[in-house]
C-alpha cells in the first residue's frame, strides 16, 4: 500500500524542452512577421541612406528662414587661405590654409561674442589660449584653432556655418551657444504647448530618414524670399538685427511664455541638428555649458506680474522700502524682501535684491537660488535661461556629444560658488583670466576624449606662454577693449541711438 502511495516522480524534462522549443519557434515566427512588416521601411531607409537623404543634419529649419545665406569663409587666391571677408562686420579677421597638412589638426570654435573674446578680441579669447595649450601639450601636431564667433549669433545662425565648415576637413567642433537666443525678433505662430508624448515621438521619429524626408515636404527652403515665406516662419535678415541694436529696443521685450517656449524648442532643434551634422561626418563635438554673471549683474528689465492689484503693489513697495532702510538688520531685510516676493514672484528685481541680502548674510546656496530666479524672470533675457541650460544638457546626453560645463567650472573657481565680477567683465563675457581657464578645461577635455596625446608636464609651461602672449599685445588693444566694454553696457541698457529703417519711414 505504501509502495503504491509513494509513486515515482514523473520526468518532465522532455515536456519542458518541447515547451521551450515551441516558445522559441513562436518568438521566431513573431519576429519574422515583424521583420516582413518592416521590410519596406528598412528598404526605404537603406535607399535614403545610400542617396544621402533624410538626415536631421540636412533638415530645413522649420522655425525661420533667411533672406540670404552667405559663406563665412571665402578663398583668397593671393594667400591661398580661406578668410572671413571684411564685409562680415560681426566677425573678427580669421583665416586658415586652403590646403590642410598631414600633421594638421583643425578645430572650429562656433558661438557668439563670448567665443570672439568680447569686449577685447580673438587675441585673448579661449580659442587663442587653447591654441597655445595644444602647441605645448602636443608639439608634434600643427594645431589650427579657428575662431568663428559672431557678435549676437544664436544657434540658428551657427547651423549654416557648421554646414559650410564640414567642407574644410574639421577634426573637432566646439560650440558655445545659449546667451543670444532671445536677441532677434522672431514669432513662433505655430508653437503651442505640445503634449510631452508628441515631443518625444517626434524626437524618436526624427532618427528615421523617411520621417525627415516626409517632414521636409512641408517645410520651404531656408533661402526662401520674404514674400514666399511660410506664415508660420519668420524670415530674418542676412546678418543679425538684434532688438537692442536699435533705439527703443528694450521696450520691445515683453513677458511672453509662448515666445520663450518657442525659443527653447528652436534652440533644441538646432543643437540636435548641429550635433548630428557633425557626427554623421565623423567629427566629434564638444558642447559647452555657458556661464553668466549672477550676483553682480542686475536684471535688465523688470516689470510686475500682469495681474497685480494696486493694493498688492502698494504693500510690495512698502516691504521693499523697508528692506532698503540702512538701519535694518540683515534678518529683517531678508524677511521684508521675502514678503515682497510673496506678493509678486515675477518681479526679477526683488529676487536680485533678496539674493544680495542672502549673500551678505552668508546663505550662499539660498542667494544663488534667488539670483537664478532673478535671471529667469528678467524680461530682457540677455543671459541664458535655465530652460535652455536643461535643453543643452539633454541634447548632450541623448546625442552622446562631449560635454564641458563652463558654468560649473566658474562656480568652482568662485569662493562662494556664485559667478560674478571675479571672473566676468559684464553679464556674460568672461575676463581674460576666465578665457584662460576655459581653454585649459577644453584642452583637458580633448585629452580625455583622445583627440590630443599630451606630453607630461605641459601645464607647468603655460604661465610663461600666457605671459609672453600678453606682453606681445599692444597697449591700444586693452584700451579698445575697455571702450567696447562701455559700449556693451550701454547696448544692454537699451541706449542705442541707431534707428530702424521702418522707424525712419514713419
Amino acid at each position: 500500500m505504501v509502495g503504491r502511495l509513494m509513486s515515482r516522480p514523473t520526468d518532465t524534462r522532455g515536456d519542458v524542452s518541447r515547451v521551450r522549443l515551441l516558445s522559441r519557434r513562436g518568438i521566431g515566427l513573431r519576429a519574422a512577421s515583424v521583420l516582413v512588416g518592416l521590410s519596406p521601411l528598412i528598404l526605404l531607409e537603406g535607399v535614403l541612406c545610400l542617396a544621402g537623404l533624410g538626415q536631421i543634419s540636412t533638415a530645413e529649419d522649420p522655425y525661420i528662414g533667411f533672406v540670404d545665406v552667405q559663406p563665412l569663409f571665402v578663398h583668397n587666391p593671393h594667400t591661398d587661405r580661406f578668410e572671413i571677408p571684411r564685409t562680415r562686420e560681426l566677425f573678427q579677421p580669421e583665416s586658415f590654409p586652403a590646403t590642410k597638412g598631414d600633421r594638421t589638426s583643425r578645430v572650429f570654435c562656433l558661438g557668439g561674442s563670448t567665443v570672439q573674446g568680447r569686449p577685447y578680441g580673438i587675441a585673448t579669447s579661449f580659442s587663442t589660449w587653447l591654441k597655445l595649450d595644444l602647441r605645448e601639450a602636443s608639439p608634434d601636431r600643427d594645431w589650427e584653432v579657428v575662431n568663428c564667433g559672431g557678435i549676437s549669433y544664436a544657434s540658428y545662425r551657427l547651423a549654416p556655418i557648421m554646414q559650410e565648415l564640414l567642407g574644410h576637413d574639421p577634426d573637432l567642433f566646439v560650440i558655445y551657444a545659449g546667451h543670444n537666443e532671445f536677441l532677434e525678433d522672431r514669432t513662433y505662430r505655430a508653437v503651442k504647448e505640445t503634449p510631452i508624448w508628441v515631443a518625444r515621438a517626434h524626437r524618436g521619429l526624427s532618427r528615421l530618414r523617411s520621417y525627415n524626408v516626409i517632414r521636409s515636404w512641408f517645410v520651404e527652403d531656408v533661402r526662401v524670399a520674404p514674400r514666399q515665406a511660410s506664415k508660420d516662419r519668420s524670415t530674418l535678415a542676412t546678418e543679425v538685427e538684434a532688438l537692442l541694436d536699435y533705439r527703443g529696443g528694450l521696450d520691445a521685450y515683453k513677458r511672453d511664455a509662448t515666445w520663450h517656449a518657442g525659443v527653447a524648442r528652436h534652440f533644441e532643434f538646432n543643437l540636435r541638428r548641429m550635433v548630428h551634422m557633425a557626427q554623421n561626418a565623423g567629427v566629434p563635438v564638444v558642447l559647452m555649458n555657458p556661464v553668466a554673471n549672477l550676483k553682480d549683474s542686475p536684471p535688465f528689465k523688470v516689470v510686475h506680474r500682469d495681474d497685480i492689484t494696486e493694493e498688492d503693489q502698494g504693500r510690495f513697495d512698502s516691504y521693499r522700502n523697508a528692506a532698503g532702510s540702512l538701519d535694518q538688520p540683515a534678518e529683517r531685510r531678508i524677511e521684508s524682501l521675502r514678503a515682497a516676493s510673496a506678493l509678486d514672484a515675477r518681479h526679477a528685481g526683488i529676487h536680485f535684491e533678496l539674493g544680495k541680502s542672502l549673500e551678505v548674510s552668508g546663505a550662499h546656496a539660498l542667494a544663488k537660488k534667488a539670483f537664478m530666479r532673478a535671471k529667469d524672470e528678467d524680461i530682457c533675457p540677455l543671459r541664458m535661461t535655465e530652460p535652455l541650460h536643461l535643453v543643452l544638457a539633454q541634447v548632450a546626453s541623448e546625442t552622446s556629444a562631449h560635454w564641458l560645463d563652463v558654468r560649473a567650472l566658474f562656480e568652482h573657481l568662485t569662493e562662494d560658488g556664485i559667478p560674478g565680477n571675479e571672473w566676468l567683465v559684464d553679464h556674460v563675457h568672461p575676463s581674460i583670466r576666465g578665457h584662460q581657464r576655459i581653454a585649459e578645461a577644453l584642452c583637458r577635455t580633448m585629452i580625455q576624449i583622445g583627440i590630443v596625446e599630451a606630453r607630461p608636464g605641459w601645464e607647468s609651461q603655460m604661465p610663461d606662454r600666457y605671459r609672453e602672449h600678453l606682453d606681445s599685445l599692444e597697449p591700444v588693444y586693452y584700451v579698445k577693449g575697455r571702450q567696447q566694454l562701455e559700449g556693451l553696457r550701454m547696448w544692454s541698457q537699451g541706449r542705442s541711438s541707431k534707428v530702424r529703417r521702418t522707424d525712419q519711414a514713419k
